[in-house]
């Protein structure tokens, strides 16, 4: 089944003008300024009163707003977001356009890129010494190269202020998901997800000039799921990609002339970002029998029981939603289930986690001649360093271990026959001076 995307009307739009001469300076960083118009015009022959209501963009913060041009400024709970009103007197056929001051706080700041970046180098230099190294690098590839794109897509749009705000606002998501990705140890263990386990979807989409007479010339817009971003798309044609801010929703523009009559049918082929990857699905499945076998054999297992029983059954309502063949839209409209299935999975994973964690802080508050009691039931040298210190030892650290364990034992032995040594010496000089003294008395 294929769902047809049809163009929507047009919407007002408010003009975005750069004031590059004026900087303001603000917690040690630097703004340039963004000036809004909002016109506001009265088309009749009549005076009359024009109410001005405007919502202000959702990143904008009260002291990102620098001059309202006499419009009060209020927050609107509902919407998220600042917003100017007032209302005006204006004269037949006149006009009034108000000028709001607002700080441009949609560049990229170089300090929070490079931050990011280094933050992908220590992730990746602490796989190096483990069993994950081989998997860090395409990771680091890929984390790396999103983000120089999205660094290069903020950059593209300096000199154009709304479409570089468009740009921000979808890609400042995918800025902080390269950075908790980065940070994250989990992330660097798990498998990868590749292009072709993910699966694409073709959406079309018609444009036809209603006139059988004259050429038409427009511009028609497509809108997407609000999920897709630009490098989900593999195949758009010549159309434009763009985002309106309004309605919080991405499309595709194009400008064209029509002949009389005319009617044309496209395809946009995407990936599928509505379903979720098996290998992620997998991911959790690992996480959860890897942590589970440290905790079946404590005193947390009731807990760890029923953590497993509910991730269990929340993927495999995932699995069976997912193998179902479906139509696009209802496919699109489960991925809305289904990811809520995979969050409560994770959450539990989590927990379970969390209960080794305590496990472990549990171990090391514990007095020195309980150790070897509470971790008897882990299965091996392995589980019981990554038990206690978080971490599993190479086979070089075990070695090391275990040939200190053999000196050691073999000091305090070789310190035993030398204690025993000297004793039985002692007792063997005693019994023969007591033998002496026994002869010599009975030759007396």
């Amino acid at each position: 089944m294929r769902m047809i995307l049809k163009p929507l009307i047009r919407y007002l739009k408010i003009t975005f003008l750069a004031s590059l001469m004026i900087m303001t300076f603000s917690a040690g960083r630097v703004f340039a300024q963004l000036t809004i118009n909002i016109l506001t015009v009265n088309g009749t022959d009549k005076q009359k009163d024009k109410d001005v209501n405007y919502i202000l963009p959702k990143q904008l913060k009260a002291q990102d707003i620098i001059e309202t041009d006499g419009l009060k400024l209020d927050y609107d709970a509902e919407a998220g977001a600042f917003y100017v009103h007032g209302s005006v007197s204006l004269a037949p056929k006149a006009s009034k356009t108000y000028k709001v001051r607002i700080k441009d706080v949609w560049k990229m700041e170089p300090k929070d890129v490079q931050d990011v970046r280094a933050q992908i180098e220590e992730g990746y230099k602490r796989m190096q010494s483990t069993e994950f190294k081989d998997k860090s690098d395409p990771k680091k590839d890929n984390l790396l190269k999103r983000l120089d794109y999205i660094t290069e897509q903020n950059k593209k749009f300096d000199d154009q202020p709304e479409r570089r705000i468009e740009q921000y606002n979808l890609y400042v998501d995918e800025l902080n998901k390269i950075r908790s990705e980065a940070l994250s140890v989990k992330f660097w263990r798990a498998k990868d997800v590749t292009a072709d386990q993910q699966g694409v979807i073709r959406l079309l989409a018609e444009v036809e000039n209603p006139s059988k007479t004259l050429p038409r010339k427009t511009t028609h817009k497509h809108y997407l799921p609000a999920e897709v971003k630009p490098e989900h798309m593999i195949d758009m044609g010549d159309f434009a990609f763009r985002y309106d801010g309004a309605r919080q929703q991405p499309y595709l523009e194009k400008e064209e002339e029509l002949k009389p009559g005319e009617k044309k049918r496209y395809e946009f082929t995407i990936l599928d970002v509505w379903k979720i990857p098996q290998i992620q699905i997998e991911n959790l499945k690992d996480r959860t029998r890897n942590t589970y076998k440290l905790l079946e054999k404590t005193q947390y297992k009731a807990t760890a029981d029923f953590l497993v029983q509910s991730i269990k059954g929340n993927l495999e309502l995932l699995e069976l939603s997912q193998s179902k063949e479906k139509g696009i839209e209802e496919h699109i409209s489960d991925f809305t289930f289904n990811k809520k299935l995979y969050e409560k999975a994770e959450n539990d994973v989590t927990a379970l986690e969390d209960l080794l964690e305590d496990l472990r802080k549990d171990l090391e508050r514990s007095p020195m001649k309980n150790v070897l009691q509470k971790i008897s039931s882990l299965k091996s040298m392995a589980d019981i360093s990554s038990a206690l210190f978080g971490v599993k030892p190479e086979k070089k650290d075990i070695w090391k271990v275990l040939i200190g364990i053999i000196i050691f034992v073999g000091f305090l032995t070789a310190i035993y026959f030398l204690v025993w040594g000297q004793r039985s010496r002692a007792a063997k000089l005693k019994a023969l001076s007591e033998q002496q003294e026994k002869s010599e008395a009975k030759k007396e």
